[in-house]
């Protein structure tokens, strides 16, 4: 797996590089996004929760827990929704914030894909980080992924 520590030293790099490329922008917004963003930020999950990332071509689900149980990871930097691909398994979503790691929702993929939108065209649904947030806090401790890894977070 890879180091999460360099993961986090090259995430505020590149934090910093964009800071600097907003300033010569004339101070119009330029954030990470997309999968500069996602994939670091799978890999900071995975470590802060103990789990096993799957191969990068693995269909539905991004990693498993010592159990074996699928997860979906989904990470947000700025936005305001994350997309989801189904009810089963497990769903971990995080926000970056530069280095740091926010907890979103980390339980079962159940409640968060019935309480999201309707699927698009290619059966994705969305859902929002403040229902995600609210869908969290109603789930029972035992129901709720457990962070094991605090260092740099």
């Amino acid at each position: 797996m890879a180091n999460a520590k360099r993961i986090h030293q090259l995430l505020n790099r590149l934090y910093k590089i964009c800071d600097e490329l907003s300033e010569e922008c004339d101070g119009r917004p330029c954030t990470p996004s997309g999968f500069c963003v996602g994939t670091p930020g799978e890999y900071l999950a995975a470590d802060a929760f103990g789990l096993k990332l799957l191969p990068g071509n693995s269909k539905d689900f991004d990693a498993e827990t010592e159990l074996g149980e699928p997860v979906q990871i989904r990470t947000s930097g700025k936005g305001s929704y994350v997309p989801i691909y189904g009810s089963k398994g497990l769903l971990l979503v995080v926000r970056i914030r530069r280095t740091m790691i926010e907890l979103i929702y980390g339980g079962p993929a159940i409640n968060p894909w019935e309480n999201a939108r309707k699927p698009n065209h290619r059966g994705v649904r969305s859902i929002s980080i403040s229902l995600l947030k609210g869908l969290h806090a109603e789930l029972p401790l035992a129901l709720r992924l457990k962070k094991i890894c605090t260092a740099n977070q």
